[in-house]
This record gives structure tokens, C-alpha cells and sequence, in this order.
């Protein structure tokens, strides 16, 4: 489970290449066998948001939705005979299966009212919060899913009910645009440009033992790198390991909102209007403020990244 879950269209007629894999070429490496998707160059610039852990449900065009992979990789297409599609692409998008294939296409009108389903014709759709919660209903009650896929879009789900109690839509009485509050208004979670490279990434999750530091989630898809001062902002401390925690990608969402803090001291401390919309940050955010979090051994936390993040928040 990523930041974004999509929306696969795949053509009946590249539906059997699409789901056995890549053609047996050294190009396509280790990504033999598993499932792949192909973007053609009007809808490639997706491949660069489309991130490793992210959730697909994976629809074959007028037959309904047939299965749930997960984002792995993505390449350029360097030459046309590397696949075995009737279209050209320009690029691949790598997966694992989640669910390869249903038994049975579940009808698309289940997910989507009246004619909206034009909204979703590309061949891969990044899927708002509202429609993320329509899929995966729909999903956990009309498939019989592996526990551990049930897992995945369970959290899905709770992550875009947040994520819409965070933009406004949930129970706020407002039409989006920030959590107004007694303090004022919760800035919306967005999508920092700067990239930190592998390599540090790599670094950052082993000193925390790859485990989120406010829950038990563990390894991807489940956890990323969140920057206390972002990294947009101060381009030169993208990189500083004291200046990233490791949090799952839901308390990820709700950190850059604004929504909780740590002090120097490394006490948890909540927003006082936030009012959680699931057991998910009940238990994990809301009971726990004031608790010292503990830090694995290796980890460590910048106070001046702290004091500068928290001069920022109104409600601190």
C-alpha cells in the first residue's frame, strides 16, 4: 500500500500479455512472470507518480474489474519488439500480484454511478479518496481475498477516509480545502518534488528496522521516509537523517497536514481540534498524546528540524 491507488485499464486483447508478464528479454530483468502494464506516451507521464508498493485494481475494458496488483517499478520503453502488445508504449509499469486474476469480472457499475465511469478510461487513473473507498467496499465484500490482501485495502481505505477527513469532506460541514479548526485551518497534505535518492532512503529505513515509529507496520508497501522540515522548502537537509522520521503512509499524510508533532523531548503532542474519523488514529494518535515515543537504538531525531517545524504550526 503506497500513496495512490489506481485504476489499470487493460485492452481485452493485451489482457493474457499483461497478466503472464514480460516476454522472457534480459531487458526486463527479475520482472519475469508477473504481471506488467504498458502506458503510451500521451498517458506516460503517470510513470512518474506511480511509486513501488502502490495498490492497482486492475480492470479489463468492458469486462469489469478482474484483479489486484501492486506497483513494483517502472521503465522507458527503449524498443518496441520488448513487448508483445498491439499499441506502442513508452512505459512499463512493473507489478506483483496481489490477486493475479478473480474467478469471476466484477461488474464495474458496483464502483461507479450512472455515466462517471468516463472519468476513468486512461490506462492508469489515480483514484481520489471517495472512489478509493467505493473500490475497495466493494472489493472486501464481493471477493474472497487472502488475509493479507484484505489487509492491505483495509488500511487503503482507512488512509482515504483520513485523507478526506484532511481535506474537508468528512463530517467538517465545508467543501474541501483544509480542516478548518478553533486554531485555524490544517493545511492540506501535498506531494513534496524533491527526491531523496536510494541510497539514503535505504540508510534511513534500516536505522529505524524498517518499522513505522507510531505503529507496527512494517516494511513496503507499508512504510516511507517523512520529512520534518520539507524537503521542497530546505533542499539542503533533504538528505539529513535527522530531519526524516519513518512512518507509515497514513501518519505520513497526517504529519505534513499538521495534524501531530513531536517536542524535543520526543513527547507525542496531537492537534487539540482533531477529531480522528477512525479507530486506525484513535489508538495511535489521539490516546497517545503527551507519550515520550521511543526510538530504535540507531535512530535519532534533529530538535532543531523539530523547533523549526513546530514554530510553524498555529496551534503549538
Amino acid at each position: 500500500m503506497g500513496a495512490t491507488v489506481w485504476l489499470f485499464n487493460i485492452k481485452p486483447e493485451n489482457w493474457e500479455g499483461c497478466v503472464n508478464g514480460p516476454p522472457s528479454l534480459d531487458v526486463h530483468d527479475g520482472h519475469i512472470g508477473y504481471p506488467w502494464h504498458g502506458l503510451s506516451s500521451h498517458i506516460s507521464y503517470v510513470a512518474d507518480r506511480l511509486q513501488p508498493g502502490d495498490t492497482a485494481i486492475v480492470r479489463k475494458s468492458e469486462h469489469g474489474v478482474v484483479g489486484v496488483w501492486t506497483v513494483e517499478a517502472t521503465a522507458p520503453v527503449a524498443d518496441q519488439d520488448h513487448h508483445q502488445w498491439k499499441d506502442d508504449y513508452a512505459h512499463f509499469v512493473y507489478c506483483r500480484p496481489l490477486v493475479r486474476e478473480f474467478d469471476e469480472p466484477l461488474d464495474d457499475t458496483a464502483f461507479i454511478d450512472g455515466d462517471e465511469f468516463a472519468k476513468f478510461v486512461r490506462a492508469a487513473n489515480a483514484l481520489d479518496p471517495e472512489y478509493v473507498e467505493r473500490y475497495i467496499t466493494h472489493l472486501l465484500a464481493d471477493v474472497d481475498l487472502p488475509d493479507n490482501v484484505r489487509r492491505i485495502l483495509e488500511l487503503d481505505r482507512e488512509m482515504a477516509r483520513e485523507a478526506r477527513a484532511l481535506n474537508g469532506d468528512i463530517g467538517q460541514g465545508g467543501e474541501g480545502g483544509g480542516r478548518t479548526t478553533a486554531s485555524g485551518t490544517i493545511r492540506n497534505y501535498t506531494v513534496e518534488t524533491v527526491e531523496v535518492s536510494a541510497g539514503f532512503r535505504d540508510r534511513v529505513l534500516s536505522r529505524y528496522d524498517d518499522q513505522c515509529l507510531l505503529t507496527e507496520l512494517e516494511g513496503s508497501p507499508f512504510v516511507t521516509l517523512s520529512h520534518i522540515v520539507p524537503r521542497a522548502e530546505t533542499v539542503e537537509v533533504a538528505e539529513h537523517p535527522d530531519n526524516v522520521l519513518i512512518l507509515n503512509w497514513l501518519h505520513h499524510q497526517a504529519f505534513d497536514a499538521g495534524l501531530f508533532t513531536l517536542d524535543g523531548d520526543q513527547r507525542l503532542h496531537v492537534h487539540p481540534e482533531f477529531e480522528a474519523q477512525t479507530e486506525f488514529f484513535e489508538e495511535t494518535l489521539v490516546r497517545r498524546d503527551g507519550e515520550r515515543v521511543q526510538f530504535p537504538d540507531r535512530a535519532s531525531v534533529g530538535e532543531e528540524f523539530l523547533k523549526e517545524r513546530n514554530a510553524g504550526l498555529e496551534w503549538w
